[in-house]
């Protein structure tokens, strides 16, 4: 997995992990969002990371629930919005959600026709914030959120194989104001025995702060990993 902070289009902060990660629940309550407590086991095996500062603001990565969370969440239908069901082949159909105000908001699921399972999730948010918000000792304005999430069936059961997420903030600290873009990035291509994952991270801690020798053979792997089950 590759998360990624840039400050006015400049690479401010980067983390890349390998690891592996067992949940109870794929996704959260409908309404809610809620997962059962410790839903995440979490085996990080290799870290990279690298931080260019040049104020005292600090802008703090998501930690892996959050991530997770986000990639698997349930998107629910809301009374001004309405929903429309497209056939894309013999096997798969689109329930896309239309809203009657922001247009530019976009939301679907990608439905296998023959188990009704979820293969793909998207969503897409423009102009969250009106106006700025405190934040301690900064205000922000959030632009843009996206997040797009893929599902594949191994064996028996559906796993989160890929995922992307996007955000587009501005923030002002201290009378200057600034942009920042985040990116996060996770690819699954492991396969593993969940039932011998040796718990080493917490779920609940900002990636950036994971702490984990570096070793040269996370080079061998063509993009950062986090396996998933």
């Amino acid at each position: 997995m590759r998360g990624i902070i840039k400050r006015n289009d400049s690479i401010t902060k980067l983390v890349d992990l390998s690891g592996r990660i067992r949940r109870k629940s794929l996704f959260g309550d409908l309404e809610t969002n809620t997962r059962p407590k410790k839903n995440y086991k979490v085996n990080i095996q290799h870290v990279r990371k690298a931080e260019i500062r040049k104020q005292d603001l600090e802008f703090i990565l998501f930690d892996l629930e959050e991530v997770f969370n986000f990639l698997s969440r349930v998107i629910a239908k809301s009374d001004s919005t309405e929903t429309e069901i497209l056939n894309i082949d013999d096997t798969r159909q689109k329930l896309r959600f239309v809203p009657s105000e922001n247009e530019e908001n976009i939301a679907y699921y990608i439905v296998n026709k023959k188990d009704k399972a979820i293969e793909e999730l998207y969503l897409k948010l423009t102009n969250m914030d009106s106006t700025f918000i405190e934040n301690r000792d900064a205000y922000s304005k959030t632009n843009l959120f996206t997040f797009h999430s893929f599902f594949s069936k191994k064996k028996d059961k559906y796993v989160l194989s890929k995922g992307i997420i996007q955000f587009d903030q501005d923030v002002i600290y201290q009378q200057d104001t600034s942009n920042y873009k985040g990116r996060y990035y996770l690819l699954e291509n492991e396969q593993f025995n969940p039932d011998k994952i040796r718990h080493n991270v917490s779920a609940n801690k900002d990636i950036f702060k994971i702490r984990k020798r570096y070793k040269e053979e996370f080079l061998e792997f063509p993009k950062p990993i986090i396996a998933y089950r």
